[in-house]
């Protein structure tokens, strides 16, 4: 397949016009769900139709990710009510995580690169009791594999990644202590909307010898765009610490912007950029990632060590991924 160049700097594999064509096609044909799933639209029911996220795929390959640009923008505009309720009880505070000295500068970067980090988001303390809690959890690997704790993970497991059972993690009470609502408001500028939370997720990487880029693509350790809703940003939180060699989170920064796809993932080889165009999610327990992951952006292999963290994830709506 021939190679697209989504920005400056930046090649990857990219999409005929007739394959193009062939998504606008099936995502026209799908469309109808919008009306069948409008509650979930508007983000006042879970979504019902697994079947949403196909219909996301296909536009954002049709349009080179465009599609979701607008659609945001048109759900933004719905939910104007909704917004307007969310701004009056959002007061900034000055002096605090809820005044424009610390929002605005997070906002700026978000736009600018698709990438933020914040330090110490959370105390130290708490971030290492939730690693605690959370690393003697059942877990599942990617295969399905089911392991009763990471420790059991790491003596039987075979493959580089493991998800906490989500049953498990919300009966995890230290997690209610995390206080988000910052992160909302800067959520709430990013999408131009009143972001709905969802979440939270977690999961522990771990390094592999020999590890196939089969094992790669499945653990998210391959370059790949998200198209989970129109519009959304994810939040990560450390637990462990990270360095290059215990696997960060990486974004391609700008690659938020402008023509991406969602066609698979791609290798380091066929995405090629230059090191000073990534960014990299490393940092101490406490530590926050925010990220627009409509860009290119994968989990470094790891070399050394482990890593947890938590996700949370804010959108505009409900309609898109499966909703937990």
């Amino acid at each position: 397949m021939s190679g697209f160049r989504y920005q400056v700097g930046i090649v990857g594999r990219g999409l005929t016009a007739r394959r193009r064509l062939a998504y606008a096609v099936r995502a026209l044909l799908q469309s109808p769900i919008l009306v069948l799933e409008g509650r979930a639209l508007l983000g006042r029911s879970r979504i019902k139709r697994p079947t949403s996220i196909r219909f996301m795929n296909d536009l954002c390959n049709a349009t080179l990710g465009r599609g979701l640009d607008v659609g945001n923008r048109v759900v933004a505009t719905l939910r104007k009510k909704a917004t307007k309720r969310f701004d009056s009880t959002m007061t900034l505070d000055g002096g605090s995580r809820l005044s424009a000295e610390f929002i605005s500068p997070l906002v700026a970067e978000l736009r600018a690169t698709g990438f933020a980090k914040i330090p110490q988001f959370v105390q130290r303390e708490l971030a290492e009791t939730l690693r605690e809690r959370i690393e003697a959890l059942e877990g599942i690997e990617p295969g399905g594999a089911t392991y009763s704790s990471m420790e059991d993970w790491m003596n039987r497991g075979s493959m580089p990644r493991l998800n906490v059972n989500r049953a498990g993690l919300l009966a995890v009470t230290e997690l209610s202590a995390v206080d988000l609502t910052p992160l909302s408001i800067v959520a709430r500028q990013m999408l131009g909307a009143a972001p709905d939370l969802l979440g939270p997720h977690s999961w522990i990487t771990r390094p592999l010898p020999d590890m196939t880029e089969v094992q790669k693509e499945d653990s998210a350790m391959a370059y790949h765009c998200d198209s989970d809703f129109f519009g959304f940003m994810k939040v990560f939180l450390l637990l462990t610490e990270v360095q290059q060699e215990n696997g960060p989170f990486t974004f391609l920064s700008g690659s938020h912007r402008g023509k991406r796809h969602v066609q698979g993932r791609v290798t380091d080889a066929t995405l090629r950029v230059e090191p000073r165009e990534l960014c990299f999610g490393t940092g101490s327990p406490g530590d926050v990632v925010l990220a627009m992951t409509t860009g290119w952006h994968k989990a470094t292999p790891p070399t050394a060590g482990h890593r947890t963290m938590v996700q949370w994830l804010f959108s505009n709506g409900l309609f898109g991924s499966a909703t937990q």
